[in-house]
């Protein structure tokens, strides 16, 4: 035992160098990948980046654009994965040197039987150890690379469409100007045109409900304003004095609306005031629309509308790619 174990350990420590520097090697970006919108390729040219829709806080004081979680490239969620069963083989053999070295030091300077065979267990038992972690990752190889492989590419997109509620049928009847200004909404004045819509509308903000219900759509009692999307900007542009749009999405984008596509379309181009939406049927955001939907756009990425939790003012990035049709009174 005591001839074999300088050789023991000499191949040991030149499998601690070998192995880790083989998994690094592997990491090695070789082809450059191919990147789907809104996802654009790395500086490093070796991995796709996903491009967020609206920047986010950084902990240092910055802002985070993009964030890869799929490829291999920094900031990578499957390179990092990938490259943590790659470390922990590495830990795993230097651990187990470390173990080794001591069962030597401890088998060679002590002339106790005792000492000696656990020295050797110690030994022993890192060896099965390094061998076990090798194995493991060695069979999952054999069987299929791709088990080692933490390659989020090749999950499936799935598009999750929101039902922002259906429209009421029943026609759109104003509420009265002096109704509206008793309820906290003095902005009401049947007056001030487009420049006055985007006020008008903030004040319904945390006074309405939703609902389609035959006989609920623009009543006001007491507590709250109940309206669905059409009817709440119906009911603005009557408070600005503005033309009437229609009573429903299909009216409002049928004459004089412009058909977009919210994917590419330059929404800067849009004033605050203007209408944004589509309408039953379309296919905007890639799966048949069940119900329209209209909101006003405020600028600064911004919209006003009402939804299932009421009247609110949303970033326009949360519909954008559903949109349809634009419109300006």
């Amino acid at each position: 035992m005591k001839k074999l174990l300088p050789y023991i350990l000499i191949l040991i420590v030149l499998a601690s160098f070998v192995v880790p520097a083989h998994f690094s090697l592997a990491f090695t970006c070789t082809t450059a990948p191919t990147c789907q919108p809104p996802s654009v390729l790395t500086s490093d040219g070796c991995s796709c980046t996903y491009v967020l829709l609206s920047p986010l806080p950084n902990t240092n004081g910055e802002t985070l654009n993009t964030f890869d979680p799929t490829g291999e490239g920094g900031g990578a969620l499957g390179g990092y994965l990938n490259l943590m069963i790659k470390l922990f083989i590495g830990i795993c053999a230097v651990l187990a040197v470390i173990m080794i070295v001591m069962g030597g030091i401890q088998y060679m300077t002590t002339e106790l039987i005792s000492s000696k065979e656990e020295g050797r267990k110690r030994i022993t038992g890192a060896i099965l150890g390094l061998l076990l972690a090798l194995g493991a990752y060695t069979l999952l190889f054999t069987i299929n690379p791709d088990l080692l492989n933490t390659d989020l590419e090749s999950l499936e997109d799935v598009t999750v469409v929101v039902d922002l509620g259906g429209e009421s049928p029943d026609p759109f009847v104003a509420i009265s100007k002096t109704a509206l200004q008793s309820f906290g909404i003095t902005k009401c004045t049947g007056s001030g045109g487009k420049s006055a819509v985007a006020g008008i509308g903030q004040q319904f903000v945390g006074k309405t409900t939703y609902s389609q219900a035959t006989g609920k759509r623009n009543t006001i009692n007491s507590s709250i304003i109940t309206l669905d999307c059409s009817a709440f900007v119906a009911q603005v542009y009557s408070c600005a004095g503005l033309s009437y749009t229609g009573g429903n999405t299909n009216e409002m984008f049928g004459s004089g609306a412009t058909a977009v596509n919210g994917t590419t379309y330059d929404f800067s181009q849009l004033h605050s005031g203007d209408l944004v939406g589509w309408k039953k049927g379309d296919k905007g955001g890639g799966k048949v629309e069940t119900n329209g939907h209209v909101a006003i756009y405020l600028g600064n990425g911004q919209i006003l509308d009402t939804q299932s939790g009421g009247t609110a003012v949303r970033q326009l990035d949360s519909i954008k790619n559903r949109i349809t049709y634009v419109k300006w009174p």
